[in-house]
């Protein structure tokens, strides 16, 4: 039943949120009943209490003069929450884990249950540090949103660099050059 609610998003989504946009819709079209909602995993008391948080930031967003209405383009959604987390921009370190290396330094893992796990780069809304027994502390990222590289580079300019770097190849006796675009803030 979890899957027929869930299961495309979860294959083939690209970020955490869509999944909690879904549980939401199911939980306002079913009246927040607890029955319902048990079944597929909701709490309903929480889910409850969503519907007056988002008229909130609606009405707040009418206040200063924004342009408000309910959309359903996702790319949308995942800008808003790419300027929102900025400073939560994670890039992946290889593909056959879920260590990333996050903005100023800082490294974590993906969620393995996030939909995000098959994108490179991505932005993480939730990021919790778990003590571990010898002090060691293990950085969890979730609600990850997958981000294409073209959208640093269209929202925030400055925090890009371009560079050539040229080398000799001696064996074939050329000059070998390549260009390269990244993030200034990441080492």
């Amino acid at each position: 039943m979890r899957e027929d609610l869930f299961g495309d998003i979860v294959d083939e989504g690209t970020s955490d949120f869509e999944i909690l946009i879904r549980a939401w819709n199911f939980a306002e079209a079913n009246q927040f009943r607890m029955d319902a909602l048990r079944q597929h995993g909701i709490h309903a008391v929480t889910a409850r209490q969503v519907g007056p948080l988002l008229e909130q930031f609606l009405r707040i967003a009418k206040d200063v003069g924004l342009q408000v209405q309910r959309s359903q383009n996702k790319d949308a959604l995942r800008k808003c929450i790419l300027i929102g987390f900025s400073d939560r921009v994670a890039r992946r370190v290889d593909e056959g884990t879920l260590r990333c290396a996050l903005v100023h330094g800082r490294r974590g893992t993906l969620a393995k249950e996030s939909v995000a796990r098959n994108s490179s780069l991505l932005v993480a809304a939730e990021i919790r540090e778990i003590g571990g027994r010898q002090g060691d502390v293990n950085t969890i990222l979730s609600l990850a949103t997958a981000i294409p590289i073209e959208w640093l580079q269209e929202l925030f300019p400055h925090d890009m660099q371009s560079s050539v770097q040229v080398e000799f190849d001696a064996a074939t006796r050329r000059v070998l050059a390549a260009r390269s675009r990244h993030s200034a803030i990441w080492p």
